[in-house]
């Protein structure tokens, strides 16, 4: 960034002081060739300017040609009107208001650049950074809506917990009629319900009625008060910690996906069966040693001061994830000592960090799919949790896996 910043100010300088050639601006030239680029950038070149890829690390060198940078840009623009008036009058006009233009443009991007907050990325992980002795980040928001039958008094073989937004009516109606609609598989029960926060006030709020009529017809909807936004997924997931642990505590597992995800619910009962172990468990699409992103995307940017470490820790992907009964109390209760952050599948996966929990990776890599693919019958068999597909893809592929069609595996 520096080399590029030196290049790009020192090429337009030397363009305009070439343009000078009258006795009345040798002057102005010396000032600004020997004012700026000696008195501000003094044996300044690429060389010196090639700092290592250092991930945001701030050496005092870069820290003194910043303030030299700043310096040079605010004299910059001081200087804008004055070359207005020295530039030799047979500049066009144009190439004069654009040739400023660019320079005050070059000077504003400086200033911005260096105005930025530049933090120091920590190499080393050490996940006891985020913990608290006492349970200061427990949740206690109200729950507004719960399912009509007592899960308490089930034991249900698995639940499965969808996150969902109030207006996504259809992606739950989709569910309810593929594969969420049967409730038993061989025997082994199977529910599923929707994770929803509040909607906001100023959106319509007849929304809201009908949400109730759609919870008093299904009985399938879980909600607190919390406002129901992206960055407050993590919110809805200990809302489901919670609930499992106050309300369901004996689900044998339980899975957390969302609501775009197409999961082949006899494929996954048939996987939960076949485990050598049913305690200590916990899988899903792993994600190891997964780079936190600075970048300008905001659906994926992390701050350092939410985030201060290079790497996130091993966990799986929202998509789905699936857990053995022991562990839910036991994430919950480490949810109350772990501030909360934007992405709640690497929450979730500080908080098995620090029980020293580790991931089950499948054997098979056939069975989450993380990116849209396409995926015909048979794979679809195979498949325990696909991601990235609407509501009316997510009911095909449920009818096309109903057909008589012979699989050679």
């Amino acid at each position: 960034m520096c080399f590029f910043l030196f290049s790009e100010f020192t090429a337009d300088l030397s363009v305009l002081i070439k343009t000078w050639n009258t006795e009345n601006n040798r002057k102005l030239k010396a000032l600004i060739s020997s004012g700026i680029s000696q008195q501000y950038f003094p044996q300044l070149h690429p060389a010196e300017c090639s700092i290592g890829e250092t991930e945001g690390l701030l050496t005092q060198k870069k820290k003194i040609k910043k303030k030299n940078l700043w310096l040079a840009a605010s004299e910059l623009l001081w200087m804008a009107p004055a070359l207005w008036t020295v530039l030799p009058s047979r500049m066009s006009l144009r190439s004069l208001k654009w040739s400023l233009l660019l320079l005050s443009l070059l000077s504003f991007l400086v200033v911005w650049y260096l105005s930025l907050p530049h933090y120091n990325v920590i190499e080393r992980v050490n996940w006891m950074y985020f913990y608290e002795y006492e349970p200061i980040y427990r949740q206690d928001f109200r729950f507004t809506l719960r399912e009509h039958s007592n899960c308490s008094h089930q034991n249900p073989f698995l639940v499965i917990l969808v996150t969902s937004h109030p207006s996504d009516v259809k992606a739950r109606q989709a569910i309810r009629v593929t594969w969420g609609e049967k409730k038993s598989w061989w025997g082994y029960e199977v529910l599923t319900f929707f994770l929803l926060g509040q909607e906001a006030e100023k959106e319509d709020k007849t929304l809201a009625l009908s949400l109730e009529d759609e919870h008093l017809l299904y009985g399938d909807i879980i909600r607190q008060d919390f406002l129901d936004t992206y960055n407050n997924l993590t919110l809805k997931t200990i809302m489901a910690f919670r609930w499992v642990t106050e309300f369901c505590p004996n689900a044998k597992y339980v899975m957390k996906t969302d609501t775009d995800v197409f999961i082949n619910t006899g494929n996954l009962v048939k996987y939960l069966l076949n485990l050598n172990h049913s305690e200590k468990f916990f899988t899903g699409y792993p994600l190891i040693d997964n780079y936190s992103y600075r970048g300008f995307y905001q659906k994926t940017h992390i701050s350092y001061q939410e985030y201060p470490f290079k790497v996130f820790p091993p966990y799986c992907s929202g998509l789905g994830y699936i857990m053995s009964r022991d562990l839910v109390p036991r994430i919950y209760e480490m949810m109350g000592h772990v501030k909360p952050i934007k992405f709640e599948d690497v929450y979730v996966g500080i908080c098995l960090n620090l029980l020293e929990v580790n991931i089950h990776i499948p054997e098979d890599t056939n069975l989450f799919f993380l990116y849209r693919i396409h995926l015909d019958v048979c794979q679809l068999r195979r498949v325990i949790a696909a991601h990235g597909f609407s509501s009316k893809e997510i009911i095909t592929f449920w009818q096309v896996m109903l057909r008589n069609t012979t699989c050679h595996y």
